[in-house]
């Protein structure tokens, strides 16, 4: 057998000879590409396969972490007064309203001003920690009423007793002096006027109308439109 491969062999020119070398080689490699591929992903399968899909950390327990809030937070205490049942100090719920702590007093008096209820007090209010309110009464409108009117009264006696002052003092504080009948002194305190002045003033007397003054020469005329105001006949 052998004899007749290397006759064979030696038929065989060089150039043949390498093709089938080269094909050999060529398979070869095909064949070991094929190999590593089929090592690595093998390899990869069990990798992925050892691979966790999700790492799971361990979660603290949520009731360890419940914080409770301190007693004070979850109340508020507040203070009714006035046109209530039992007014008073009460301690609430936190986020009460005006009307949980009407309810609580006892609700309105019979002689709450249902006016201001209806009208001004809000029962929705939401109340805060030491809030107060204040619940008028019907007579409360009376004394509101009285005190306004006497507030009137005074206001009104103070503009009278100002006035009264101020033409009593007619002369000394530069206000309101008469050209007819001021003296000489009075007439001397009004702005721009002089003691010369006053007696010409005088010396020119009657007066039918004050602009009399300029007419006759006693004053200028922009002296007598700075004091027109402060004189009269």
């Amino acid at each position: 057998m052998f004899p007749d491969l290397k006759f064979l062999l030696l038929r065989l020119s060089k150039q043949t000879l390498m093709r089938v070398i080269l094909s050999f080689c060529f398979l070869l490699g095909i064949c070991s590409v094929g190999f590593g591929s089929w090592v690595f992903v093998g390899a990869t399968q069990a990798y992925e396969v050892l691979e966790p899909d999700v790492i799971a950390c361990p979660q603290a327990d949520s009731q360890d972490e419940k914080v409770t809030p301190p007693e004070e937070s979850r109340n508020v205490t507040v203070a009714i007064s006035g046109a209530v049942s039992n007014p008073g100090m009460y301690q609430l719920a936190n986020g009460s309203r005006v009307g949980d702590l009407v309810t609580t007093a006892g609700g309105f008096a019979s002689n709450a001003d249902s006016i201001f209820v209806q009208t001004t007090l809000n029962l929705a209010h939401r109340l805060n920690d030491a809030e107060g309110v204040y619940i008028p009464f019907l007579e409360d409108q009376d004394v509101l009423d009285v005190c306004s009117e006497l507030t009137t009264l005074l206001h009104t006696a103070h503009q009278s007793a100002a006035t009264e002052k101020t033409a009593q003092n007619a002369g000394e504080e530069g206000t309101v002096v008469s050209i007819n009948f001021g003296s000489v002194e009075q007439l001397d305190t009004l702005p721009g006027v002089g003691a010369k002045r006053a007696e010409a003033i005088v010396a020119n007397r009657p007066y039918a109308r004050i602009e009399e003054l300029v007419e006759k020469e006693v004053l200028s005329e922009s002296v007598f439109e700075e004091l027109k105001q402060l004189i009269q006949l």
